[in-house]
């Protein structure tokens, strides 16, 4: 199941300095599209507007037809996500932990004295070997 991307009229400036200016395409059900160009044109700015990290001055980004500034976050995350190339992150994750990270909108976090950090037991199990949906150091929530 693919959904419809539509960006009409996009623009967006650093500092009063225009990155993007008036971007537009559509992007069909199913349809891939590669975004390429050299360093400082914009690229990464197009993926952190599509998705609400950058505030655009217009923007009309449309998802099945829905515009992304109605999206409650949580929901727009699980229609997009974004991964930037570069982080300086001190903590050493895997690639695991970086896709368990990108699973966030779908999971309930509950904190409890008792029981301590849990999962919703509809969560997938998500290594080999694991007892249920139980991750390392957390229990499942029933």
């Amino acid at each position: 199941m693919g959904l419809k991307l539509e960006i009409n009229n996009l623009s967006f400036s650093y500092n009063g300095f225009p990155a993007l200016d008036g971007v537009n395409f559509e992007l069909g059900h199913g349809e891939v599209l590669g975004i390429v160009g050299p360093n400082g044109s914009g690229k990464s700015t197009l993926l952190k507007c599509m998705n609400r990290i950058l505030k655009t001055e217009h923007n009309t980004v449309l998802i099945d037809g829905e515009d992304v500034r109605t999206l409650a976050l949580k929901d727009l995350a699980k229609l997009m996500g974004y991964v930037p190339q570069n982080s300086r992150n001190i903590f050493p994750f895997t690639v695991f932990d970086v896709v368990l990270m990108g699973r966030r909108p779908y999971i309930r976090w509950s904190l409890s004295e008792k029981a301590g950090r849990r999962l919703p037991s509809s969560s997938p199990p998500m290594r080999k070997g694991m007892k249920g949906e139980e991750l390392p150091g957390m229990k499942v929530s029933t």
